[in-house]
């Protein structure tokens, strides 16, 4: 939903205001940043889903998906707020 709008997902990891841990999956988190105008939506924040592995030589993350919602997801653990 954000194609053509890559820059968002990246402004949303490296200057979140809020990440979760997801309360449905143990490797997951959730950045949230405000959803700055001019944007092709209306919802208040983008966010981000990152998948986490940790092995024997460090921690390797990808990003999963970048949406628009209104709100933070319900359920999910606070890791970090601005």
């Amino acid at each position: 939903m954000l194609a053509g709008l890559e820059r968002l997902a990246v402004e949303t990891l490296t200057n979140p205001i809020a990440v979760y841990d997801s309360g449905r999956r143990s490797n997951r988190k959730l950045f949230y940043r405000e959803a700055l105008q001019p944007l092709p939506f209306q919802e208040r924040y983008i966010l981000v889903v990152t998948a986490h592995d940790h092995s024997s030589t460090g921690t390797v993350g990808i990003v999963i998906t970048a949406y628009p919602v209104n709100d933070f997801l319900e359920g999910d653990i606070l890791v970090w707020q601005r």
